[in-house]
């Protein structure tokens, strides 16, 4: 009887610790509220699908998915089943906001995960996706970078006195392509005393994906811009399908190929 007594003791005793010392393992999974807003533009007259993680989801517009955190795969079905975005996106615990976005029909459906973003002084912050059937075909689908060259100095006149002179140094906008991205990059704006009443412009030099420049017809290839710096600090911008074309501005400036139509889709 005492052996049993001091057996059950020590049972106690260990029972005890154990609950005081041991560590605390949950046992279940926490779930997170996915908020995804727009959505009905998608399911609509389109009648496309969201896939997670290759499970078909119903939404709505504005509708709450309550997953599990972590890395999820989104794919976007359009009404004939074809994959119109796959992309793998890190959902946050507690709550996450997706925004679902479609700028033109040249450009595909985005899911795009959405945060806070404040303007920075002397900055621009940008996001840029490529439009352009054109430039995508001679690029052979592949990303490219845009270097931004602010017009420093302008002299208007007859064709043999006109001069332009571009930034020295330029911002590189990094890899482009039909997707929307995610983040922002920035560019420096230029100074004040060449600064216009609307904002600034210039041409971006286009790099093919190994940052080599990208020549047409043996020409340099860019992007001519004007960016709205009054009123917007944090630009969507997408490029537009537009044929390119030779372009010589100014005497000083040897003929180039020309791309316009960088356009801003939103902003704040």
């Amino acid at each position: 009887m005492k052996s049993q007594l001091i057996a059950f003791i020590l049972f106690l005793a260990f029972f005890i610790f154990s609950c005081q010392k041991g560590e605390h393992i949950e046992t279940f999974q926490k779930f997170t509220n996915v908020f995804i807003k727009d959505i009905n533009l998608l399911i609509g007259p389109d009648k496309g699908k969201l896939l997670i993680d290759e499970h078909a989801v119903s939404v709505n517009n504005n509708s709450i998915v309550k997953i599990i955190s972590g890395e999820k795969k989104f794919t976007l079905l359009d009404s004939a089943g074809n994959i119109i975005f796959n992309e793998t996106i890190i959902i946050k615990d507690n709550t996450d906001t997706l925004q679902y976005v479609k700028l033109t029909n040249d450009i595909p459906p985005s899911l795009i995960k959405m945060k806070a973003e404040s303007r920075v002084e002397g900055k621009v912050k940008i996001r840029i996706v490529n439009g352009n059937n054109e430039l995508n075909t001679l690029l052979g689908g592949k990303k490219f970078h845009l270097v931004f060259y602010h017009v420093v100095e302008r002299l208007s006149g007859p064709p043999s006195r006109r001069r332009i002179v571009y930034s020295a140094k330029g911002d590189t906008l990094k890899n482009i392509g039909k997707t929307l991205p995610a983040d922002y990059q920035s560019l420096t704006l230029p100074s004040a005393d060449v600064l216009y009443n609307y904002g600034f412009y210039g041409r971006a030099q286009i790099l093919k994906e190994d940052f080599k420049p990208l020549l047409i017809n043996g020409m340099e290839a860019y992007y001519g811009y004007s960016v709205d710096y009054h009123n917007y600090g944090v630009l969507t911008s997408f490029t537009t399908n537009n044929s390119g074309t030779a372009n010589s501005p100014a005497s000083n400036i040897p003929t180039f190929w020309e791309f316009n139509g960088l356009e801003v889709a939103f902003g704040n």
